[in-house]
């Protein structure tokens, strides 16, 4: 229902759950990948303070 309010569609719970599964394959895979036993992090700090 809420699509339907927000974007005006009707989508049927048949069609999303064809959605889910397409990519659930994907997903899966993805989640048991390889990793990596370090990954570097970058933290950038962008504070900027005018003073008079």
């Amino acid at each position: 229902m809420l699509l339907k309010e927000i974007y005006g569609v009707d989508v049927f719970p048949e069609r999303i759950s064809h959605a889910t599964d397409s990519v659930k394959e994907l997903l899966d895979s993805w989640r048991k990948r390889s990793r990596e036993p370090i990954y570097p992090i970058v933290f950038l700090d962008a504070l900027v303070l005018n003073e008079r």
